[in-house]
Parts: C-alpha cells; sequence; structure tokens
C-alpha cells in the first residue's frame, strides 16, 4: 500500500518473554505533498471500550492550538463519552502529552499503551475515521460495534482563530520532509 503523504516509512514490533510489544514507527514527510494531518497508527478493537484510564491533558479534547485550559493529570471516560457531538461530525477526542493509556474490555481484561518517548496523542472513539468523514449528521454514524484508537507522534492544530475558515498556523502543522519517530509499549494485564 502506498502512503503519498510518506516519502519513507517503517514500523517495527519487538516481542519480549514478558509478552510486552514494543511498537516503532519512523515516518519521514513528503517533501513534494501536502502535509497530513497527523502522524500515527490506527488500532481497531472488537468491541466498544467502556471504560479507559490515562496519563496526559485532559478532561476535555485537545490539540497543538487548543490545550492551554487543559490540566495534566489521570482521568477516566470511555469511548461513547469522548466523541463529541459536533454539528457536523468531524475531528474529535484527541488528548495529548499522553504518558500511558489502560483500556478495559467488558470481561475485565485491560491493555495498557505506554509510551517510551516523552509522551503521544492518543484519540479513543466509537466510530472509524472514514465513518465520521463520509457522515455529514450524526444520525448517519453507524450504531457503534468497535472502537478505534490513534495513537500519534503529531497532530495538526484545528485553526480557526477568528473565524472557522481561517487555517492552521504554520506552527501547528507538520513539517514537510521532517522525519517523525513514535515508539510505546502494549502491555497486557
Amino acid at each position: 500500500m502506498k502512503y503519498p503523504f510518506f516519502k519513507t516509512y517503517n514500523i517495527s514490533y519487538k516481542v519480549y518473554d514478558s509478552g510486552d510489544i514494543e511498537v516503532e514507527l519512523k515516518f519521514k514527510v513528503n517533501k513534494k505533498m501536502h502535509t497530513p494531518p497527523i502522524i500515527g497508527l490506527d488500532i481497531t478493537l472488537p468491541f466498544v471500550v467502556d471504560n479507559f484510564t490515562y496519563y496526559g491533558l485532559g478532561q476535555n479534547e485537545n490539540y497543538p492550538d487548543r490545550y492551554k485550559g487543559q490540566k495534566l493529570g489521570i482521568y477516566n471516560s470511555s469511548a461513547i463519552k469522548e466523541y463529541v457531538n459536533y454539528i457536523n461530525p468531524q475531528e474529535c477526542g484527541n488528548h495529548m502529552f499522553t504518558r500511558y493509556l489502560v483500556i478495559q474490555g467488558k470481561e475485565g481484561n485491560k491493555l495498557a499503551f505506554i509510551s517510551t518517548d516523552e509522551s503521544f496523542n492518543f484519540k479513543l472513539l466509537p466510530y472509524s475515521e472514514y465513518e465520521i468523514e463520509n457522515a455529514t449528521h450524526f444520525d448517519e454514524l453507524p450504531k457503534p460495534k468497535f472502537t478505534t484508537l490513534t495513537i500519534s507522534k503529531e497532530i495538526r492544530g484545528v485553526g480557526g482563530d477568528n473565524s472557522w475558515g481561517n487555517p492552521v498556523h504554520e506552527k501547528y502543522t507538520i513539517k514537510s520532509g521532517k522525519t517523525y519517530t513514535l515508539r510505546f509499549i502494549i502491555r497486557a494485564m
């Protein structure tokens, strides 16, 4: 599969005797393309996450140009609660500066995502990016049957300083030609 946003990309997994899985993603953004809105990895979970805990910025969604009012701390939520019901379905639910995320399945089993770098961004939603992007109203979204976890190194800001038509400031965008690296551990608990 080709990803035109990226000149090169590499994803590696190391599995340890403990059962931990170390994930490393390296992306070099293509200079010849518009920059992507996000650099990371989507993981589809075959159920709706009823409960998760994280140590990062919260409690509300936050983005590079919209996070000053949020506090670093430990927060609890669910995939359903994380979806923001804007008039038109759109990007939502991101949390920055996350050190760890622990999701819990219906049977009580837990899965942890632990940063091995400074931190990561994440969003945990009951809809995929495709479903959100292709719905013009909330009632066009399907009944949630799974959860999409997105762990990212970088995400573009939302823009719209004094009008929603204003673009994102350059300093809140992903840089063309730059290489980004994301590392984290997945641990069953």
